[in-house]
């Protein structure tokens, strides 16, 4: 909060893993944080699941339109649980916001165009689009696995354009983060010109107050 920090993004891993992860949750939402809860749906039994009374957004990724490409990246029987947890959504009211966040790559570039046609619902589901290129922090990613900016930006407009009820946007490589990674061990990191820092002390953090300020106000 020192810092102006207000939404604490449980993640991993396996956020689900965790064994405390239902009360380190109801904490954050008793200190005034809005809670985001990004898990593969593996270990959520259902949309009715009581730890989702204290989260603002649920995060489920989901990399293609059907079970061949999506189990490809995520293995088999994911499509088939998370489809499961999207039309429940699409079907019933909520007190949750539900995010897709689907990786962009060169095997399912294409199954992705036909992704929000599986999206469209009454209740607005967001969709949060991240490219894989081997440059910058992911510069271990196979070639292969690449989309060039002008691929990745040419499905994100294809898919504004033709769903124009889908609240899209994106994350490509070497956009600035406006996130502070708190990882296992408790350290603090921050990406800046694509170099992860550890923090210790926020003094030590490699820009000024403004400029933080500022990288707070791209994309999220």
């Amino acid at each position: 909060k020192l810092i102006g920090v207000t939404h604490v993004n449980f993640t991993g891993g396996e956020p689900m893993l965790c064994p405390d992860i239902r009360e380190i949750i109801k904490i954050s939402k008793k200190n005034g944080f809005t809670n985001i809860l990004s898990t593969n749906g593996i270990l959520l039994g259902s949309l009715n699941d009581d730890i989702l009374n204290d989260i603002h957004t649920l995060c489920l990724p989901l990399d293609g339109h059907d079970a061949m490409y999506n189990d490809e990246i995520r293995g088999d029987g994911h499509y088939e649980k998370v489809s499961r947890l999207i039309d429940d959504y699409r079907s019933n009211d909520y007190n949750f916001n539900l995010k897709i966040n689907t990786l962009v790559t060169s095997y399912n570039i294409d199954s992705i165009r036909r992704l929000p046609s599986k999206l469209e619902s009454a209740n607005t589901i967001h969709l949060k689009l991240f490219q894989v290129s081997n440059r910058g922090i992911l510069n271990y990613t196979k070639k292969v696995d690449s989309v060039s900016d002008n691929d990745f930006l040419n499905l994100y407009h294809y898919i504004i354009e033709n769903y124009p009820h889908i609240n899209v946007n994106y994350l490509m490589v070497n956009d600035p983060s406006n996130y502070v990674i708190i990882d296992s061990v408790g350290e603090m990191k921050y990406i800046v010109d694509d170099k992860y820092y550890t923090v210790t002390d926020f003094r030590s953090l490699p820009f000024t107050e403004n400029s933080f300020e500022q990288t707070s106000l791209g994309k999220k």
